[in-house]
């Protein structure tokens, strides 16, 4: 649902989308799914594709880690503009 909240045009939606991922301790997932994700989907920039033979485990490790600090990243290259 955060997710898809994470998408919509409306200040509301996406204030939904924050809360919902709040409750989880994700709230990066949407700067690094709009502005990371969306741009380098399936390359190895990607932290959310996965690799071939890659294990659940290794995805999930790769994706929860390269998430967080791809959106650190996003930020910090935005706030020096």
């Amino acid at each position: 649902v955060a997710h898809e909240l994470g998408h919509k045009k409306s200040a509301w939606a996406r204030f939904l989308a924050k809360i919902n991922l709040m409750s989880v301790a994700y709230m990066h997932f949407i700067i690094e799914h709009n502005y990371g994700h969306h741009v380098n989907v399936a390359t190895p920039l990607d932290p959310a594709t996965s690799k071939k033979n890659q294990t659940f485990y290794q995805f999930w490790w790769q994706t929860v880690k390269g998430s967080w600090q791809s959106a650190w990243q996003i930020e910090k290259r935005r706030l020096e503009r």
